[in-house]
């Protein structure tokens, strides 16, 4: 990363766009590859996502203790917004900010929510796994409650459920049998502290334990971008060897990709 003359940073700080890119580093752990490549259309739309035009970044600058020059630093939060939108742009039916329990995806429906940044899965099959969860073999006490909690959040749960003639009395204390009949697809864009990285393939794990998940699409800082963040945040090889250091005990797949600016 080249460092700043004072003109140099004042011109950075007035940037408030960038073009990242996909760089050459990419990595399939349990022949991810398998699945982006059997879904083509798919793995477009994560490429027209990852290689655009991003606004509304922050840019800022860090002057160097000794000389009088400035490191070019750019915000992770600025930077996660806007590829989000990206992604909302470019790929259908995705979900933000998805959490997992008993078996469901909740995606937030308050900004105080922290999961996964994005999510796209079978609505169908999630619905009917929270009725099982509310009023199934093992259902909740306050099964009802909850219920009616939930779905008075989120329009689309009320609207399949009402499609799907839930809740079903007759299913009181038996669980819904579904099929899955589109791919579960988890993804996180993370670039912050590289001790967050074991976080989120534990929440993988733990998902995986309940539910075979087709792929986790993890997205990372590589290049110059990763010095633009800061020298703790998660970059591509940090990642990678995370992922090479518990690959016996990771049995989700993961496409790891690294990503750029310009």
């Amino acid at each position: 990363m080249a460092l700043l003359k004072p003109l140099e940073a004042k011109a950075w700080n007035k940037r408030t766009t960038g073009d990242i890119f996909i760089t050459d580093n990419e990595y399939f752990h349990r022949n991810a590859n398998y699945f982006v490549n059997a879904n083509p259309s798919f793995k477009h739309e994560v490429f027209s996502s990852l290689n655009s035009r991003l606004s509304n970044l922050d840019f800022s600058t860090k002057k160097h203790k000794s000389k009088k020059l400035y490191y070019p630093r750019i915000t992770a939060g600025s930077l996660n917004s806007a590829i989000k939108k990206q992604l909302d742009n470019h790929i259908s039916d995705l979900k933000f900010e998805v959490t997992f329990e008993e078996g469901v995806f909740y995606y937030a429906t308050s900004k105080k929510v922290k999961g996964f940044d994005f999510a796209k899965y079978d609505d169908t099959l999630n619905i009917k796994n929270f009725h099982n969860y509310c009023f199934g073999r093992r259902g909740i006490i306050d099964g009802f409650s909850l219920w009616d909690t939930e779905l008075s959040k989120r329009a689309d749960w009320k609207t399949l459920a009402s499609l799907e003639g839930l809740p079903d009395q007759s299913f009181e204390g038996i669980d819904i049998v579904a099929k899955k009949e589109k791919p579960i697809i988890i993804g996180e864009l993370q670039f912050g502290n590289w001790a967050l990285l074991y976080y989120d393939l534990f929440k993988a794990i733990h998902i995986e334990r309940f539910m075979a998940i087709d792929a986790l699409i993890y997205v990372v800082a590589d290049g110059n971008l990763a010095d633009y963040i800061s020298d703790g945040t998660v970059n591509f090889e940090k990642a990678r060897r995370a992922i090479d250091q518990y690959t016996n005990l990771i049995n989700v797949p993961i496409w790891l990709i690294g990503i750029d600016i310009r």
